[in-house]
């Protein structure tokens, strides 16, 4: 229990970026039954030619995501690559990824596979995770042709590069990236810093980050 409350402390100090899962899951969900609409796209919010399936989402944070679509600048648009995910879909990747670094890495214990695996893939305890809550959104940024821009790396890479103020990138990525955060804070959601594409509103990380001790979304079914 030590070691969390440190890294707690380190990051209400700023020093650690991501908050530890145990402070996320302690965060009382006091679910408010809004239910999931689908998305609809708006000349300035498209949905990923690779999207997987029919998106949907809790109704505020549709509300919310044209909210950040309007505010970007004229030559930017949103784009969603995934929302609500099924409890299903979220252990496979989970699964997948687990694997893919476990053979990556065969010299290291289960623990360290784990936490490493937690970084990108949100580890369905207790049930769920944030996408199945239909509060949590992958996003990026378009340009008016709905072309997917480029922010450093592949939505859904597995890098280091994929922190949300990675040092690795290029001086454009980067400058995507904070457009993007900006918008995206503007609209209320927070975004998880180990992926520049993960954001939240309503969801206990989002609740977590923002520093409440209560959220509105829990797990949902379509």
């Amino acid at each position: 229990m030590i070691k969390p409350i440190v890294n707690y402390i380190l990051w209400l100090m700023g020093i650690r970026k991501i908050l530890p899962q145990k402070f996320v899951n302690r965060v009382v969900v006091e679910e408010n039954r809004e239910g999931l609409v689908q998305v609809c796209e708006t000349a300035r919010l498209k949905i990923s030619k690779y999207y997987p399936g029919i998106p949907k989402l809790r109704k505020e944070v549709v509300r919310r995501l044209a909210t950040v679509a309007d505010s970007l600048p004229n030559e930017y648009l949103i784009i969603l690559a995934e929302g609500f995910r099924s409890l299903e879909r979220q252990k496979e990747l989970w699964n997948e990824q687990y694997a893919k670094i476990e053979g990556e890495n065969p010299e290291l214990s289960s623990s360290e596979i784990d936490r490493r695996t937690r970084l990108f893939v949100a580890k369905p305890v207790n049930g769920y995770g944030g996408h199945q809550t239909g509060g949590a959104v992958d996003v990026t940024l378009g340009d008016k042709n709905s072309k997917e821009l480029f922010l450093g790396t592949k939505m859904h890479e597995c890098s280091s590069k994929t922190v949300i103020d990675s040092k690795g990138i290029s001086s454009e990525a980067k400058n995507l990236r904070a457009i993007l955060l900006e918008a995206m804070r503007s609209a209320g959601f927070v975004n998880y810093p180990g992926e520049w594409w993960h954001f939240s509103y309503g969801d206990r990380l989002w609740a977590a980050y923002s520093c409440f001790k209560k959220c509105q979304y829990g797990p949902v079914r379509e």
